[in-house]
């Protein structure tokens, strides 16, 4: 009978034969060519170019001679981009006639060294940009917020960083002037504030919130602001100014929430001014004087933050 553990010499043979086979095959295995190498995946810039709701940052990139930068496959970027829709409320005429400050605004939406994703973000973080100066980064029922912009379109992953797609452009590497010359709503301000010789008080601020009239409410008063004497400018200037801290829109609903609504602040004009919810949407000064709507709120600056109202704040003591 066969015995199948039997280690005679043919025995041996053939055991010895199945491994050359085993081993020629396992050999022929290891020398199969590997999984070709993947494509890399676009750019920061490629995705910026690719996609035409991003047409006014590819401008904006080129005008600035920063697409290169953002083409590099070796370096490392998270990229907080404004959609077309985010830089109208920008006077792109002004940043565009200007190479120094539509540098600094790009930098300031692009954080070196590492692609962050939105789930990594975390509340009260800060961020250093390109330019030099902090983000903040809020996060509230689950949206994430990068100095009051919103986080519209989280996580395109490019071969060298991540892009966020935001709803407003940032201006947070501008002082207040600098804040008030860019955005679109605000030229006329700009002109009383240089009127009023405060350019250098809005340079030199420190933790100012500057509630800003837009263009139609100097408009609707110039009249009354033709007769108005540089002193006169200047108290009415001031009484748009809260000096003691720059009280972001979560700050301020938070304090509108604790407080029935009302808010009292004192202004650098020297009296106050009240502020009341309306609704969801709304904010409004001294009874109806003026009104906030929450989309414009949070233009952040290096020493403080702008608002847009949409009426002149005039102190009560011009009433008496």
């Amino acid at each position: 009978m066969h015995n199948p553990l039997n280690r005679g010499p043919r025995g041996l043979l053939g055991v010895t034969s199945i491994l050359a086979v085993s081993l020629t095959l396992a050999a022929c295995d290891d020398s199969s060519p590997a999984d070709p190498t993947p494509e890399p995946g676009p750019t920061i810039a490629e995705i910026v170019a690719s996609d035409s709701g991003f047409s006014t940052l590819l401008a904006a990139l080129e005008a600035a001679n920063l697409t290169g930068a953002l083409d590099d496959p070796n370096a490392t970027f998270t990229v907080f981009a404004p959609g077309n829709a985010a830089f109208g409320a920008l006077d792109l005429d002004v940043l565009l006639g200007d190479a120094e400050a539509l540098e600094s605004v790009l930098l300031y939406h692009v954080v070196p060294g590492s692609a962050v994703t939105a789930s990594q973000l975390e509340d009260g973080q800060t961020l250093t940009t390109l330019e030099g100066t902090q983000l903040s980064v809020r996060i509230d029922g689950g949206e994430v917020y990068i100095d009051g912009a919103r986080v519209v379109t989280p996580d395109l992953e490019a071969e060298n960083g991540i892009v966020h797609v935001i709803d407003r452009t940032l201006t947070g590497s501008r002082n207040l002037a600098g804040v008030v010359t860019i955005v679109d709503e605000t030229s006329e301000l700009l002109d009383a504030v240089v009127a009023a010789g405060l350019v250098d008080a809005f340079v030199g601020a420190d933790g100012w919130t500057v509630f800003a009239p837009d263009n139609a409410a100097f408009e609707a008063i110039a009249d009354v602001a033709a007769g108005l004497s540089v002193e006169e400018l200047q108290q009415v200037l001031q009484y748009h100014v809260f000096a003691d801290g720059a009280v972001d829109s979560a700050t301020l609903l938070g304090l509108l929430g604790e407080n029935d609504g009302v808010v009292v602040l004192p202004t650098a004009q020297g009296e106050d001014v009240t502020i009341t919810l309306v609704n969801a949407q709304t904010i409004e000064f001294n009874g109806g004087q003026a009104t906030l709507n929450l989309a414009n709120l949070d233009f952040f600056a290096t020493n403080g933050i702008v608002h847009l109202i949409d009426g002149v704040l005039l102190p009560p003591s011009f009433g008496s």
